[in-house]
């Protein structure tokens, strides 16, 4: 489950078999583990950014997470490390 405010959207699978989302709501971005069945959550340091459109780096050995900052006009880099 999720807070109440959370409104998840963009949802892409990590090469780590973890799915990720963005949620505006909150700004911030969510990790579910799959092995866990849990989810993490990390703020985005921009205020208020509304986070949104996701995308994974599979040429990288590390697959870093791209999305975007809609409110702040930015793209941004999530750096995830596996659990």
């Amino acid at each position: 489950s999720l807070a109440p405010a959370a409104g998840p959207t963009s949802l892409v699978e990590g090469l780590d078999n973890n799915f990720y989302f963005a949620d505006p709501g909150t700004n911030q971005i969510g990790q579910f583990v799959t092995t866990k069945q849990k989810v993490r959550l990390f703020k985005i340091p921009t205020a208020n950014s509304m986070p949104g459109a996701m995308t994974i780096n599979t040429g990288s050995a590390t697959g870093e997470l791209y999305f975007v900052e809609t409110a702040a006009n930015k793209i941004a880099q999530f750096k995830y490390a596996c659990c």
